[in-house]
C-alpha cells in the first residue's frame, strides 16, 4: 500500500558547474521558474536556490519563510535536510575506516552492548559495510515505531525500542544479497559510530566534516540565534507544520543545514576545498553495489548522466524536502541550480513538481512570467583553496532539487526520467 507524504514547504536545490564560458541561465530566468511555482501554481512559501563553480557560489531566495513571515529565504536560512544526512554518515564511515578507528565489514555487533543481537538470515552477519549500502537486510523502518505524535513522529523512538526490534527482527534476506532502502540501517550506523567515537552523532558530524569544511550552521540542536533562521516547514495545503527530532536514528535524517552551507559541502565533495575529510569523501563516491537499477556508494546513489556520473540524495522530514547532487565527470554549459522550498505536497512529474524548477533550469526551458515579488539575490566567493591543487579542473554540482513527494520511490524516478532522462526500472528506489 502506497502511503502518500506531504512535501515541506521548503526546498532546498544546491548546483554548480566547473569552468564555464558563461552561465547560460541569468536570475531574472530562474526567478521566472520560481515565481510560477510560488505565485502561479501555489506549491510552496519559499524556495532558496544556489550553485556553485571554480568562480563562486550563487544563491537566489524567492517567497518568505512562512505565511506570516515576509522575510525572503536566502543562503542564511536554516531547514531540515532530512535524508542528505545519510550521506554525511557514509563520509563518517569512509574517515572512521581511513583512521583504523573500525573495519568496514566488521559487524555491527561487534559495538552493541551484549544484551543486543544482530538478526541474521544465513551464516553472514550484518556489517557497517551492509548498513550504509542498504543491503543489510533490515526493513525500512522498525515494526514497533508507534509514535504518540504523528507531526514529529521519532521524537519518542528510544534506543531501548530500536535495540529490542533488532533482537526480534527477520532479515528480507541475507546480508549483501540484495540493496533494499531502510532508514533504520544507516540511522543504526550513525548510532554505532558516535558509540565508537565516544560522542554524539552531532559532534561526530562537528569534529569530522562540519568542523573542518566551516560549516558553521550544520547542526541538529539548534541554537537561538539559528531558530531565528528557521524556515517554517508547511503542509500541502501551505499550514505550518512541526519540525522533526530524530535522536535515535538522528544518522538517518537528522540534520539540519542552510543552501550556504550545503554549497560549502558540495564543492568539497567535487574537490574544489580541500580538507581533511576530502579523501573520506571520494571513497564515499565509489559505487559499491547495484541498488534498483542504479548503484549506491557510501550513502550516495549514483546515476549515468549524458557526459558523466551524477552522485545524488534527496531528503524529506514533515515540512522539508530536500535534493542534492553534482557531477564530477562533466563539464557542460549549462549552469545547475540548488534549490530548498518549504512546501508539502504529493509529487506530480508536472510543471508545479517540486522537481521542476530544477528541471528547467537543467533542460534549458524558460517560461516568460514576471519576476514575481520578494527576490533576493546573493554573490560570495568561494573559500581559498588549501592543500596542493591537484584537482586542476574543479568538477561541476550538477543539481539539488525537491524530493519525491510519496514514501516510494515512484515519483522519484519520475523526478529521474524528467530531470535526469533515466528510465525508472520500475522498482522502489529512495523514499525523502
Amino acid at each position: 500500500m502506497r502511503r502518500a507524504w506531504p512535501l515541506a514547504a521548503l526546498t532546498l536545490l544546491l548546483l554548480s558547474a566547473p569552468y564555464v564560458e558563461a552561465r547560460d541561465w541569468t536570475e531574472k530566468q530562474v526567478q521566472e521558474i520560481l515565481a510560477e511555482r510560488i505565485d502561479r501554481h501555489h506549491k510552496s512559501v519559499g524556495l532558496a536556490v544556489g550553485w556553485i563553480d571554480a568562480e563562486g557560489s550563487f544563491v537566489v531566495g524567492y517567497g518568505k519563510l512562512a505565511a506570516d513571515d515576509p522575510r525572503v529565504p536566502d543562503g542564511t536560512t536554516v531547514y531540515e535536510i532530512g535524508s542528505i544526512t545519510k550521506v554525511f554518515t557514509g563520509i563518517l564511515l569512509a574517515d572512521m575506516v581511513a583512521r583504523g578507528e573500525v573495519e568496514l565489514n566488521e559487524p555491527v555487533q561487534k559495538s552493541l552492548p551484549d544484551t543486543v543481537t544482530m538478526p541474521r538470515d544465513g551464516e553472514t552477519e550484518i556489517s557497517l559495510y551492509h548498513l550504509t549500502t542498504h543491503t543489510s537486510g533490515l526493513p525500512r523502518m522498525p515494526s514497533n515505531f508507534s509514535p504518540a505524535d504523528p507531526g514529529n513522529p521519532y521524537a519518542d523512538y528510544s534506543v531501548e525500542q530500536m535495540y529490542e526490534f533488532l533482537g526480534e527482527a527477520s532479515l528480507a534476506g541475507p546480508p549483501g544479497e540484495n540493496a533494499s532502502y531502510s532508514n533504520l540501517g544507516v540511522g543504526l550506523l550513525g548510532h554505532v559510530l558516535a558509540l565508537r567515537a565516544g560522542m554524539s552523532y552531532e559532534a561526530l558530524v562537528r569534529e569530522r566534516i562540519a568542523g573542518p569544511l566551516g560549516m558553521k550552521d550544520t547542526v541538529i540542536v539548534l541554537t537561538p540565534a539559528l531558530e531565528k533562521r528557521l524556515a517554517q516547514g508547511h503542509t500541502a495545503e501551505l499550514e505550518p507544520t512541526p519540525n522533526w527530532d530524530m535522536p535515535t536514528v538522528a544518522g538517518a535524517g537528522a540534520l539540519r543545514s542552510t543552501v550556504d552551507d550545503m554549497l560549502i559541502f558540495l564543492a568539497a565533495n567535487l574537490g574544489l576545498k580541500k580538507s581533511s575529510i576530502s579523501k573520506a569523501m571520494e571513497t564515499s563516491h565509489e559505487a559499491q553495489e547495484p541498488f534498483s537499477g542504479l548503484e549506491i556508494g557510501y550513502g550516495w546513489v549514483l546515476q549515468p548522466a549524458e557526459g558523466g556520473t551524477i552522485h545524488w540524495h534527496n531528503g524529506g522530514t514533515g515540512g522539508y524536502r530536500t535534493f542534492a547532487g553534482f557531477n564530477k565527470e562533466r563539464s557542460g554549459r549549462c549552469r545547475r541550480p540548488v534549490e530548498r522550498q518549504h512546501l508539502r505536497g504529493r509529487h506530480r512529474s508536472a510543471p508545479a513538481g517540486l522537481d521542476d524548477p530544477a528541471l528547467r533550469i537543467q533542460d534549458g526551458r524558460r517560461r516568460r512570467e514576471g519576476r514575481g515579488r520578494g527576490v533576493r539575490r546573493l554573490r560570495r566567493e568561494l573559500p581559498a583553496e588549501t592543500g596542493d591543487g591537484a584537482h586542476d579542473h574543479p568538477r561541476r554540482l550538477t543539481l539539488l532539487r525537491p524530493a519525491d513527494g510519496t514514501e516510494q520511490a515512484r515519483g522519484v524516478s519520475r523526478v529521474r526520467h524528467e530531470v535526469l532522462r533515466h528510465r525508472d526500472p520500475g522498482r522502489d528506489q529512495l523514499p525523502p
